[in-house]
């Protein structure tokens, strides 16, 4: 007879983690939607794999990118010029980051 496998899921601690914040409602909603979502999953391990041959992508396709080649870079002028914004020689972006 095979255990069955009891998880516990910790709402709190996910809530935390996730930034998200949670009704007692909303709390016992989604622990039973984890739960039942862990069932649904946990059948994968019934499934018989042992003649199946691992693979690293579902696709049969090998290297699908293209081969480098060397090329003369571009001369600092030339990518100046494709710049939108430049100041002193240098290329210039937006600010993303508040002081």
């Amino acid at each position: 007879m095979e255990k069955e496998k009891i998880h516990n899921i910790d709402i709190d601690t996910f809530s935390e983690r996730s930034m998200l914040s949670f009704t007692e409602a909303e709390k016992k909603m989604l622990e039973a939607e984890m739960l039942m979502f862990w069932k649904l999953m946990s059948k994968l391990d019934e499934i018989d794999v042992s003649n199946v041959e691992e693979t690293e992508h579902i696709l049969n396709k090998y290297n699908v990118f293209r081969e480098d080649k060397v090329s003369m870079p571009f001369s600092r002028d030339e990518m100046l010029n494709l710049a939108s914004s430049k100041s002193e020689g240098c290329i210039t972006v937006p600010r993303v980051v508040e002081e």
